[in-house]
């Protein structure tokens, strides 16, 4: 049976998780910024409770701020040399090829699908051409299994079988296992050392199809 679809793993995959790792350390919050609403709201000019009003002040900003700061690090840089592997091309060179390209990952639609849109964009590919599927979409990850299942379920309508699409990924478990489980054909990437059922580039799966 012909391979129709080739689906991918995010990070570790497309992109290096120390984009994640210095996405974090860029985090920055001004102390000061939104003090006097938290005051407020925390009745501090009646109890003068200092704690208090800290705990409403972290819970009224910081989550927000540090997330918006987190998210907009990663969508800004995702495409930057320093991040994006080098063989990521190999997506634009499959869909020439008349491959349909899925996406699977364990994130949220305002990251991680975001993310994938920007490189589909950066390799001049339409990202409404192609299935993507967040943890978010199906509330589950990888190893629940429900991601693959929504990938399957949305290929079927295209008239593609399980057995016609290749899932690539980084991690044993996580990918490869949990896409074997799904019955899909499964590829672990490795881009160090080559072992049993591991490919050691993208550029690879041109080979095989």
């Amino acid at each position: 049976m012909s391979i129709k679809m080739v689906a991918f793993d995010l990070v570790g995959t497309l992109v290096k998780g120390e984009l994640f790792r210095d996405a974090r350390n860029n985090l920055r919050f001004d102390v000061n910024q939104g003090w006097q609403e938290a005051q407020n709201a925390s009745g501090f000019n009646v109890s003068f409770d200092y704690q208090a009003a800290f705990q409403t002040w972290l819970s009224m900003m910081l989550p927000v701020k540090l997330h918006e700061q987190f998210r907009d690090y990663l969508v800004k840089h995702v495409t930057d040399k320093e991040y994006l592997y080098d063989d990521v091309s190999t997506l634009g060179d499959l869909k020439k090829k008349g491959i349909i390209l899925g996406f699977v990952t364990d994130g949220s639609n305002d990251i991680e699908r975001k993310m994938i849109e920007k490189i589909l964009q950066h390799c001049g590919i339409e990202p409404s051409d192609c299935i993507i599927v967040t943890g978010e979409d199906v509330k589950g990850d990888k190893e629940s299994l429900k991601p693959f299942h929504r990938l399957i379920e949305i290929a079927a309508a295209q008239g593609i079988s399980h057995a016609e699409i290749i899932f690539v990924g980084d991690h044993p478990d996580k990918d490869y296992g949990c896409a074997q489980k799904a019955e899909l054909i499964p590829r672990l990437i490795c881009r160090e050392k080559r072992c049993d059922f591991e490919i050691m580039s993208l550029d690879e799966l041109l080979k095989n199809i």
